[in-house]
């Protein structure tokens, strides 16, 4: 999926007055993961989202399947303040909707290992703002702001679970998640973010529990020039422990993207991820892996490779090849 900036994905058009709209994102690949999965036909993105603008002010929009990951309600209080609620997008790094940290899109399916790095989908239940600081030429910059649920406890584990959250599910302590990103824009040419994150994550089943926090930071660049691009971005998580310990995982991408003409596009992409720096497993991962892209209209072709350097006794799939056809609306 294309990357962009950190607010909602898959929203080229808007409805007019009450009129709804349906935004969709579907693939099928043609894949090689060899260790890992069978030479086959793939699907990793069946998406269907909703929207509806019932005055300029305001915007609904939810993913229509029956467990969403996402609804978002956006009120326009002023020119330069937006509130949103609901099952609402974090933002953090330049994803949307999907982190490329590690060097490739992050999608459950293609993990080598067990352990999530961050949601499929990051959203989460809450509520946030998007405050414009300045729209000039020489500089655009914005402000997000927002208290969610947070990161929780894996069962049965003293570990935070950073899967999918159903939006059934209610959290495991009173403490919010309180995270917020700046972002400028210098000429319409280079841009910088930088992102926080910090929530309470273990269960507080008992008044004596010790509260255990999570706490993330990111930073991220982005340079468009012409038809080039170059984007790269790096985030630190550390993860509170029993006993006053303390574990840490980081993960970093480096993109460069060159536009041939209006439809075809040539990208060279790395990064890596380390889900925990105690230890040295399958889910540690090196990438770098490149691909070509041809987007005429709503329908994109496009052949990717990927190859994880990282050399782990017992990891399978090093390499990924895919051939794709998408259809976005």
């Amino acid at each position: 999926m294309i990357s962009g900036s950190a607010t909602k994905p898959l929203s080229p058009h808007h409805g007019s007055g009450v009129e709804p709209h349906f935004s969709i994102y579907f693939d099928l690949l043609l894949a090689n993961q060899p260790g890992k999965a069978n030479f086959s036909f793939l699907n990793f993105h069946p998406l269907l989202f909703f929207e509806i603008l019932p005055t300029p002010e305001i915007q609904f929009a939810f993913e229509v399947r029956s467990d969403p990951r996402y609804f978002e309600l956006d009120y326009q209080i002023t020119p330069t303040i937006q509130v949103r609620a609901g099952k609402i997008w974090i933002p953090f790094d330049d994803m949307n909707p999907h982190n490329i940290y590690g060097g490739r899109i992050d999608t459950s399916r293609m993990r080598l290992g067990g352990d999530f790095f961050l949601p499929d989908i990051w959203t989460d239940l809450g509520v946030g703002a998007k405050i414009t600081l300045a729209e000039k030429a020489a500089v655009t910059s914005e402000a997000y702001v927002y208290a969610v649920n947070g990161i929780p406890q894996q069962s049965g584990v003293t570990m935070p679970s950073f899967a999918d959250q159903s939006v059934s599910v209610t959290d495991n302590n009173s403490d919010k998640a309180l995270g917020a990103r700046f972002h400028f824009l210098f000429a319409r040419v280079f841009g910088l973010g930088v992102s926080f994150y910090t929530a309470r994550w273990n269960n507080e089943a008992a008044a004596n529990d010790t509260p255990l926090r999570l706490s993330m930071a990111g930073l991220d660049a982005q340079l468009r020039m012409g038809n080039t691009s170059v984007k790269l971005g790096t985030i630190g998580m550390w993860v509170g422990l029993p006993g006053d310990l303390t574990y840490r995982r980081h993960g970093a991408y480096l993109e460069f993207s060159e536009k041939f003409s209006d439809v075809w596009r040539f990208y060279l992409r790395g990064g890596e991820i380390d889900t925990d720096d105690r230890l040295t497993d399958a889910n540690d991962v090196v990438l770098v892996g490149g691909g070509l892209a041809y987007k005429p209209g709503v329908v994109q072709l496009s052949l990717d490779y990927q190859q994880d350097i990282k050399t782990v006794p017992g990891k399978l799939g090093y390499s990924f090849t895919s051939a794709r056809i998408a259809v976005q609306l």
